[in-house]
């Protein structure tokens, strides 16, 4: 056969067209999904986000107080809200369409920055297409439902990507600003900015420290210096009892199936609470302890997973153009999503980079270890892609049981490393 400009025989030009066809036919029924969600007003995000924002900047009224401490959007800083403001005056559909396509780019760039951040060092080669194909294989179920239901979830996720992309290329204070904008949207991403504090990157922490000022400083100018300090006072009222309940914060409801922190789990199997929403009398529990007991026995377990985190870290600098740097980082990512009060499946957006690493150790690896490899990586990959999408199989946990397999596996090969010698 001929080969045509591109490189490719026609027969194969012609399967890339069509894969490419059914790719953009797909994604633009997932945008009519999500905006016909938004304008209808049930199972989207993004008028949640626009009528809590809309409240706060533009009717200048403390959503903190006049919204039920349960409710998801109090867990977010005022920044969140001033980030959504934008899109506030914007009619639903435009709105919604607009938000659509960021996700889009965003789950795109992230993509791509996840495979760059695992393809080796110095490598004089690209990364294939198939390093592409796998990780969106892994994550397409997780990426569909953020798209269809317009979560800021990706957003999230990309800054955090971002952030690690920009300090691994030498760029850290740049890096640094990048992490904390993530941090400014939600509170979790902080503990990778505390991770680069313990490792001296203080490059990385000044451009954070940067960002922390500017973007509260833009908190100040949006809302006014007493509405932001008001809100911001109401939003750590919020958060203070949340931090000390930990999933009850959120009421019972908070260990339904869709959450699938270490938390929740404990409370499903070892209190006598209900393991799913929309499954009537479904429970696992095998115990019935109290919910003071199970919220105990949660931090304890926190605590010890944060020890284990501690020691496979170990101590010693690390360079940032380093394999070990990314790896360190993505095992901490795993982390927040375990010990988080209150991980909802979307959430598991944020393994882009954690996938992408370890389907990349795989793909790396000699045989008989890459068999191993195979085995850990498939088992995680299957629970997490084949159980999320079942309310009945979230009940059991078992979306839970695939990130942990994955923060193993992160933790092996970061053991596994420390103990080769050095070139």
């Amino acid at each position: 056969m001929t080969r045509d400009l591109f490189g490719g025989t026609r027969h194969e030009r012609i399967r890339a067209v069509l894969v490419c066809t059914v790719v953009v036919l797909f994604l633009g029924f997932l945008a009519v999904k999500a905006v016909r969600r938004s304008i209808r007003g049930g199972g989207s995000r993004y008028d949640e986000n626009v009528e809590f924002s809309r409240v706060l900047v533009y009717e200048r009224v403390n959503v903190y107080e006049v919204y039920p401490a349960q409710a998801t959007h109090t867990k977010y800083p005022p920044f969140y809200f001033v980030y959504v403001a934008p899109f506030v005056p914007l009619p639903t559909g435009l709105g919604a369409s607009l938000w659509y396509l960021l996700n889009l780019a965003c789950v795109t760039a992230t993509l791509v920055m996840a495979v760059r951040l695992a393809w080796p060092v110095g490598s004089p080669r690209p990364p294939p297409l198939i390093a592409f194909a796998l990780l969106t294989g892994v994550m397409s179920w997780i990426t569909i439902t953020n798209l269809s239901v317009s979560q800021v979830n990706i957003q999230i996720g990309f800054f955090v990507v971002l952030g690690l992309y920009l300090i691994h290329r030498g760029r850290e204070e740049s890096g640094g600003f990048a992490l904390m904008v993530a941090a400014m949207l939600k509170l979790t991403p902080a503990l990778l900015i505390v991770w680069l504090a313990v490792r001296g990157r203080w490059r990385a922490v000044r451009g954070a420290a940067i960002g922390f000022v500017g973007l509260w400083a833009l908190v100040s100018l949006v809302l006014g210096a007493e509405h932001a300090i008001a809100a911001t006072r109401s939003w750590i009222d919020v958060l203070i009892p949340f931090a000390r309940d930990g999933v009850l914060g959120e009421g019972i409801g908070g260990v339904r199936g869709t959450n699938q922190s270490l938390a929740a789990a404990a409370f499903r199997f070892l209190a006598d609470v209900p393991a799913a929403a929309h499954i009537e009398g479904f429970q696992v529990n095998v115990l019935a302890l109290a919910h003071g007991t199970v919220n105990t026995i949660v931090r304890v377990l926190n605590v010890l997973f944060l020890l284990g985190a501690l020691w496979v870290l170990g101590r010693g600098p690390v360079a940032v153009r380093s394999a070990r740097f990314v790896r360190e980082a993505a095992l901490l990512m795993v982390l927040t999503l375990v010990i988080s009060p209150i991980t909802w499946s979307n959430h598991h957006i944020i393994l882009f980079l954690p996938y992408a690493l370890c389907l990349q150790a795989w793909r790396d690896a000699e045989a008989p270890r890459r068999r191993r490899l195979f085995v850990v990586l498939a088992v995680s990959a299957g629970l997490f892609l084949l159980t999320s999408p079942c309310p009945l199989l979230q009940g059991f946990s078992l979306p839970l049981l695939g990130v942990l397999i994955l923060g193993l596996l992160l933790a092996h090969l970061l053991r596994s490393e420390r103990a080769q010698p050095a070139a």
